[in-house]
Order: structure tokens, then C-alpha cells, then sequence
């Protein structure tokens, strides 16, 4: 497909052509740039294609009605950096008021030493400035008024809340599954300090959650799990998502994923986000026995969050300006 023709299938699917033309515009740019990119990394060479149809790429779905003026008026236009390079213009559904650095998020190995880029870099998007210490961003997270840019959607503060015997239950079955794909971001704590790669075993009951590493922005890089039979050490804000699946198996009482929308959701399969604090229950002898997380944002954080765009859109802001103040540095350039 020619690369406007492919938006045409790109844009309408990634965000609601509700949001108006203005924000539109502002994704049909950031499609654009994401997807060249995709081109000339060819990371998919092997099935002769340069993008799948899924989130692993862009969700395409064919021609859709809704944003033909959008690609049209922003036809070759992608956001470039200062020295000439097309932007890799990661976006993801909305933000807690914060956003990633994308060297806080992506680390195949789980030790984040890549550098991440100079405009994917962690920033507030609203008028406040990021919380210093764990009370502080719990606090943060269960303040459902907070204003930000995202303050209208629908997953701006989240809550979930797990007992221990059903938490436990969940970590034996999410962390065995992430270690047989990734063994170097599930950690087990041997006698001597040292970490080695997890091996599913018995932990026995989950003891308590601690933040173990947080992103300038909030989200999670690292979690301790402390088990009865010892430490598991959980890398990536993927990773942390996956472990936490907010979802009943046999244990408890059914999970209900509450969100600042007004409703409670079940069944899915992973958090919202990276971006939360954890509230530990304890009886009086100081024993866990639950775990409530209170968070917010939908999607890794890095980069444009689209209903921030809808936001700047309704304030009066242009594509360009949308584009500038979620991937800095960069200008709106004419590329193909």
C-alpha cells in the first residue's frame, strides 16, 4: 500500500475520529513518522512485510470513514528531529498527568542501560511536578480530581484490589509464564544476595510489594515480591503489568478493575499501566492480607498520549503544537 493510503486504515483505528480533526491531524503525523520508521527497520523482513495490523506495529483495518481530511492535509508530513532523522513517534491512549522516557520502559534484558531517545523523555502533562517519594506518588494516584490534560479519560486514575491467597495464586501462574518468555526480567533472590533467573517453584504465600526502581514519571521499572521462601525481582513496566493480571482464577472473590470512568471492569488480562503505587493490608499481627494498587494511564506512557491530544486540540492547539509538546525538540517537516 502507498503509506497515505495505508493511514487511511491506520488513523481511524487508533483514535476516535470523535476527538475532532485537529487531533487527528496530530495522530495521522505521528502514524506517519512511526511508520516510516517501521519501513526502514524492515523488522519484519522475513515475512515480506515492513508492518503487521496489530499493536505490535499500527492497528490497520482497511479504509475506514472518518479521517481522509486529516491524512490528506498532513500528507508527507512527519515529525522530524535536529539532526534530520524521522522521529520514532511512539503514542499510546492516555496518561496518570505524567509520561515515560523511552529508557524507562523498553529493555529487553530488564538492566535499561540502552539510551533512550532525547525526545521520548519523562514529562508531566498538566500543571504540576512529579511526587518524590512513595507516599507522595500514592497519594498522587488516589487524588481522582487531579487536573491534568488527561483529565477526561476514561482510565485517568484506576484501582484494583487483590487478596493475599488470590495475588499469590495469580504471581505463580503470570511469573512462570514471563520467565518462559524473558528470563532475564524475572529474578529469584539466592542466600547470598545475588539474583538468578526464576525458575517456576513453590514461594509460598506472598509477603508484600515493594517499588523497588520508579521512572522520573512514575511508572514502575522494577518490583520486589517478597514470598515466604523468598525474593522475586520483576523488570519492565510490561513485565509488572502482565504479573498483576487483574483477573479471578480460583481464589476469592471476583477482581474488579475500577476506573475513574465511574465503572469496574473484569477479565482483563493485564493493568492499565506502570504507573501505580501499592498499598499493603495487614491484620494486627502485621501479616498481609491484601493488596490494593492505585494507578493510572492506559498504555506504556512514552511518547503522545491521545487524549492529552484531544485535550490541546480543544484549547486551541494545532497539530504542530500537539506534536511539539509531546516529542520535544522535534519540528513538523514535509518527508515524502
Amino acid at each position: 500500500l502507498p503509506m497515505e493510503e495505508y493511514l487511511l486504515g491506520v488513523v481511524p483505528r487508533e483514535m476516535p475520529v470523535s476527538f475532532g480533526q485537529t487531533a487527528l491531524e496530530a495522530q495521522a503525523i505521528a502514524a506517519r513518522s512511526y511508520a516510516y520508521n517501521q519501513f526502514y527497520g524492515n523488522a519484519y523482513c522475513g515475512y515480506g512485510a515492513h508492518v503487521t495490523d496489530t499493536t505490535s506495529s499500527q492497528v490497520y483495518g482497511g479504509a475506514a470513514e472518518g479521517a481522509e481530511a486529516a491524512v490528506r492535509a498532513t500528507e508527507g508530513l512527519c515529525a522530524v528531529t535536529a539532526e534530520g532523522a524521522v522521529a520514532q513517534t511512539y503514542f499510546y491512549s492516555a496518561s496518570c498527568g505524567f509520561g515515560a522516557g523511552s529508557g524507562e520502559v523498553w529493555s529487553a534484558d530488564g538492566s535499561f542501560s540502552g539510551k533512550g531517545k532525547p525526545y521520548l523523555i519523562p514529562q508531566p502533562h498538566g500543571d504540576f511536578k512529579a511526587p518524590e517519594t512513595e507516599a507522595e506518588w500514592l497519594a498522587f494516584w488516589q487524588d481522582w480530581t487531579t487536573e491534568g490534560l488527561d483529565r477526561d479519560a476514561p482510565w485517568y486514575r484506576w484501582k484494583v484490589y487483590f487478596s493475599c491467597r488470590q495475588l499469590t495464586e495469580i504471581l505463580e501462574e503470570t511469573l512462570a509464564k514471563i520467565s518462559e518468555r524473558n528470563r532475564q526480567v524475572v529474578l529469584l533472590q539466592q542466600g547470598n544476595g545475588a539474583f538468578v533467573p526464576y525458575e517456576p517453584q513453590d514461594m509460598g504465600l506472598l509477603q508484600g510489594v515493594t517499588a523497588e526502581r520508579r521512572g522520573e514519571g512514575g511508572v514502575l521499572m522494577a518490583v520486589r515480591l517478597s514470598f515466604a521462601k523468598g525474593d522475586i525481582l520483576l523488570k519492565t513496566e510490561l513485565a509488572i503489568r502482565q504479573a498483576f493480571s487483574p483477573t479471578k482464577r480460583n481464589l476469592g472473590e471476583t477482581i474488579y478493575l475500577q476506573r475513574s470512568a465511574g465503572d469496574s471492569l473484569t477479565g482483563q488480562e493485564m493493568l492499565p499501566s506502570g504507573f501505580f503505587s501499592v498499598k499493603e493490608m495487614r491484620n494486627e499481627e502485621g501479616t498481609l492480607t491484601g493488596i490494593a494498587l492505585y494507578g493510572g494511564g492506559n498504555g506504556h506512557g512514552v511518547g503522545m498520549s491521545q487524549y492529552g491530544a484531544k485535550k490541546l486540540a480543544e484549547e486551541g492547539k494545532t497539530a504542530e503544537e500537539i506534536i511539539a509538546h509531546y516529542f520535544p525538540e522535534t519540528t513538523v517537516e514535509k518527508v515524502m
